[in-house]
């Protein structure tokens, strides 16, 4: 399992985590959007709304609070939330205004939070990340007696500030997951590195062409599929994993028999390339081409099998018919 694979989302739309978690908390507050796209110029003003709504059924407290993102360094599009660096030109989370708290959310209810953002006259234009929490506070009980529950949920800002921008992308890597080039079966999976060397944050178009061994196109596949988020911050790099077939585990497989009928619904068998063709800013189209094998052993024994028994039968009806034939001159 991925690290990115270990949060929880609600509307897989954004790039990074929507949720954090802190503590035992359950689900309580749901926000959205999770990933709030903004541009704006130095020296303005702009804002927004958030909307949160409450799942529990009790009215809840809710106090806000910032923080500056930035991408980790393990390529999952994980954020890593800080601390403030006090330069006042760069740091998102102390330009966004929201209404001091703690306020009510009712039960079952939406409310409506409306932020402000006051871009300063000297920011650097480019990209700039933060996060605006909200942090319930409500007391449950249970059999040792009253347990307070404290986490926190919130909404990713990225916001681009106008003005001379370096855009520049990178393809690192396009390989087969693990480095695994031989398969029983689809499905395949691909991986993407780009970076991002700019200061805006930017998401990778294009997409991966499979082809078998005569040429002819078997599959296309988007890099990224619409409303999937997938942003690569700046002085980031980010993993993008496309999938060739059905990547269902619970539709994958696990007996011999199983994956022969699997195999024959799913008939793939030789040489196969795949091709990534993807565009990237200051780049343009950038290409590179993995290569691969499908060979469906466990349905071509059956096969195999099923054939030596054909032809034992047919040569055994063939001396039937002689013998027969000969019995009767």
């Amino acid at each position: 399992m991925t690290a990115k694979n270990k949060f929880l989302a609600f509307l897989r739309i954004g790039a990074f985590l929507y949720f954090i978690f802190l503590g035992k908390g359950a689900f309580a507050l749901t926000i959205s959007p999770p990933v709030r796209e903004m541009t704006g110029d130095p020296g303005t003003k702009i804002s927004g709304i958030i909307k949160l709504y409450n799942e529990t059924n009790k009215d809840l407290s809710v106090t806000p609070s910032q923080s500056d993102f930035g991408a980790k360094e393990t390529g999952d599009g994980e954020p890593e939330f800080f601390e403030l660096s006090g330069e006042k030109s760069k740091d998102l989370a102390s330009w966004i205004k929201v209404p001091a708290g703690p306020f009510a959310v009712r039960s079952l209810d939406w409310q409506n939070i409306i932020f402000e953002i006051d871009i300063p006259k000297d920011a650097e234009p480019g990209g700039h990340y933060a996060a605006v929490f909200f942090s319930p506070q409500q007391s449950e009980k249970d059999n040792n007696g009253s347990v307070s529950v404290d986490y926190r949920t919130g909404t990713l800002i990225l916001l681009t500030v106008s003005g001379k921008m370096n855009e520049s992308g990178n393809l690192k890597s396009f390989s087969l997951k693990d480095g695994k080039k031989f398969y029983d079966h689809i499905p395949v999976n691909f991986e993407l590195n780009v970076e991002n060397k700019g200061n805006v944050h930017f998401k990778p178009a294009g997409n991966i062409i499979v082809k078998s061994m005569f040429g002819g196109n078997i599959a296309e596949l988007p890099v990224l599929k619409v409303d999937s988020g997938g942003n690569v911050l700046p002085r980031s790099s980010r993993r993008f994993e496309i999938v060739w077939g059905d990547s269902d585990e619970k539709k994958m497989p696990k007996t011999f028999w199983e994956k022969a009928r699997y195999e024959w619904a799913n008939f793939y068998v030789g040489r196969y390339s795949a091709l990534a063709s993807v565009t990237l800013p200051g780049s343009g189209q950038v290409t590179s081409n993995v290569s691969f094998w499908v060979f469906p052993w466990q349905l071509l024994i059956v096969l195999a099998i099923g054939l030596v028994v054909l032809l034992f039968a047919f040569r055994t009806y063939n001396r039937w018919i002689i013998k027969k034939a000969r019995e009767k001159k």
